[in-house]
């Protein structure tokens, strides 16, 4: 009698094992791929939020000694202050743009885009509430738009 026995895998068992392999190896790169992802997105909107910020802190720095504010159309600011200065905040070519002493640059970063930029001024008695809205767009380093807005009140007490 003459009875075979052998030690290993079949080939169906080889076939099974090497499927499940490739199925788990392809959702650990699919999961990997939308962690980096994620990440990017992340950091695209960190660079949004500082940007925001420092944008709404340049409109506040000006607010801190103003005289007087007016705003010709939705898209402009212009501060008179105290020392007779005078700074005018308007929207162009995507950027927010800061004019002072004869002198304009624009105040946001070349890769953040300023889609909108609004100025609603609401005289109340004494007090002046400024209602200031920002849209900031950036693309990620995979092609994607993140969108960030911001908005603030200020109050100039007259």
């Amino acid at each position: 009698m003459n009875i075979f026995r052998s030690s290993g895998f079949t080939l169906i068992e080889t076939m099974l094992y090497l499927a499940l392999f490739s199925m788990l190896a392809g959702g650990a790169v699919a999961a990997g791929y939308n962690l980096i992802e994620a990440a990017n997105r992340n950091q695209t909107r960190a660079v949004l939020i500082e940007e925001g910020n420092f944008l709404l802190g340049k409109i506040g720095w000006s607010l801190q000694q103003a005289g007087t504010v007016a705003s010709g159309s939705p898209q402009e600011l212009s501060v008179s202050r105290l020392d007779s200065s005078f700074i005018d905040f308007s929207l162009a070519d995507d950027s927010l743009v800061m004019a002072a002493d004869g002198y304009s640059a624009p105040l946001n970063n070349a890769g953040t885009k300023v889609s909108e930029f609004s100025v609603e001024l609401e005289p109340i008695a004494s007090i002046e509430l400024i209602h200031i809205s920002l849209v900031l767009s950036a693309i990620t380093v995979d092609g994607k738009t993140v969108n960030q807005r911001f908005d603030t009140v200020k109050t100039l007490f007259q």
